[in-house]
C-alpha cells in the first residue's frame, strides 16, 4: 500500500510536469496542438525507452527501491531545470528559424526535435520508476502480478487526478513556475 501511495503521487506529478511542459512549449513555439503532440510522443517514447532500460537495470541493483528513489529524485531535479532549458531552447529556436517562411516544414521538425530534446531525459527515467518499484516488490517474496497491478492502478489513477487538478485548480491557484517547484 506504501508503495502504490507513493506511486500514486509520482504518476499525479508527472501529468503535473506534462501539463506544464505542454503548455510552456505552446508559449514557446506559438503552437498549442504541436506542443501537445511533441509532449504527448515524448513522453510516450521516453517512457517506453525508460520502461526497457529500468527493467534492464532493476535486475542489476542489489537495492532496486534505492534506485527508483533515485530516479524520482532526478527526475524532480531535472524538472526543476526545464524553466531555462525551454528559455534556452525558445532563444536557439529563433536563431535557426530566421530566414524561413513562418510555416515551413522544416520549422515544425525543429519544434518537435528541440521540445523532445528537453523532455526525453525526464520521461525515460519516468519510464524507469515502474520496473524497478516492481523489482523491489518481487524481492519480498510475495505474488508480483497483483502487486504490478496495483502499481499500474496507483499510478495511472495519479496521473488522472495531476492532468484534472493542474488544468483547473494547481496553475491557476499558484502560477506555472510555483506549480513546477
Amino acid at each position: 500500500r506504501r508503495f502504490g501511495l507513493m506511486f500514486m503521487v509520482s504518476g499525479m506529478a508527472a501529468l503535473v510536469y506534462q501539463v506544464l511542459f505542454a503548455k510552456k512549449l505552446a508559449l514557446v513555439f506559438g503552437s498549442t496542438s504541436t506542443a501537445t503532440f511533441t509532449v504527448l510522443a515524448t513522453f510516450l517514447g521516453g517512457m517506453a525507452i525508460g520502461s526497457v532500460l529500468g527493467g534492464w537495470l532493476a535486475g542489476r541493483l542489489r537495492r532496486p527501491l534505492v534506485g527508483y528513489a533515485m530516479a524520482e529524485l532526478a527526475i524532480a531535479g531535472y524538472c526543476v531545470l526545464t524553466g531555462p532549458l525551454f528559455d534556452g531552447i525558445q532563444h536557439l529556436y529563433v536563431m535557426l528559424a530566421a530566414g524561413h517562411a513562418p510555416d515551413a516544414p522544416v520549422l515544425l521538425a525543429l519544434r518537435v526535435l528541440l521540445g523532445g530534446a528537453v523532455l526525453l531525459v525526464p520521461t525515460v527515467m519516468m519510464g524507469a520508476t515502474l520496473p524497478l518499484l516492481a523489482s523491489a516488490l518481487g524481492r519480498q517474496g510475495q505474488s508480483l502480478g497483483g502487486k504490478v497491478a496495483w502499481l499500474y492502478f496507483a499510478n495511472t489513477g495519479g496521473a488522472a487526478l495531476g492532468a484534472l487538478l493542474t488544468g483547473y485548480f494547481i496553475i491557476p491557484a499558484f502560477g506555472a513556475q510555483s506549480t513546477t517547484l
